[in-house]
């Protein structure tokens, strides 16, 4: 990993991300009426991004955004079977599709080409420091909608407060119960309290 200062108030890192797994992913296609597997094999992948996260704040994560692109052409390796056949062992093929693959990421992601991921909202007041706890206990609902086809209901709850752009808080899930009790507490950080609300979601579990 190589880390880069700059006179902006950023953080600029760029790692060399190397990963080879031996997966075996098997997807069941369809081509108007004919149905056929797809196999992946083998899967290699070689990358050099440059990841900058900018603006630094004094609140945690410590910056509003992620931008991501590539400073080289990505390295993609894999093998690939149809109808048990392995297509990527015909050389002219195989080189055709990694080239090609890798030409499309890099017109997407090449820099000065990025990906630009939203931490923090700054007009919502997220960069805000923190000032204080709020302590969540989420007990009980009762006489929950039946959203399951047997006349049941697998509800868990996700908690938040407005204005936050970090992940909701969740309980657990309770299968089969239109009355659960989840005695679980919970702690949120709260930024401004004049405007942050407590968010509770009700949701129905599903597969």
């Amino acid at each position: 990993v190589k880390v880069v200062e700059t006179q902006e108030n950023e953080l600029l890192i760029e790692p060399r991300l190397r990963w080879a797994g031996n997966c075996n992913v098997n997807v069941a296609l369809k081509l108007f009426s004919l149905k056929f597997n797809a196999q992946l094999l083998d899967l290699q992948i070689f990358l050099a991004p440059r990841i900058t996260l900018k603006p630094l704040v004094p609140s945690f994560p410590c910056f509003s955004s992620i931008s991501v692109s590539l400073v080289e052409k990505p390295y993609l390796d894999f093998g690939l079977k149809l109808l048990g056949a392995d297509i990527m062992a015909i050389p002219v093929l195989y080189r055709f599709v990694q080239d090609k693959i890798a030409s499309e990421i890099s017109k997407l992601y090449h820099w000065p080409k990025d990906l630009e991921i939203k931490i923090l909202d700054n007009a919502s007041g997220a960069t805000k420091k923190p000032v204080g706890i709020l302590h969540v206990k989420v007990v009980r609902a009762l006489n929950l909608l039946k959203m399951d086809i047997l006349g049941k209901s697998d509800p868990y709850v996700k908690l938040s407060l407005s204005g936050e752009r970090l992940p909701s808080k969740k309980t657990s899930v309770k299968m089969s119960n239109l009355n659960p009790e989840w005695n679980e507490t919970f702690k949120l950080i709260v930024k401004d309290p004049r405007t942050q609300v407590l968010q509770l979601h009700l949701f129905d579990w599903e597969k």
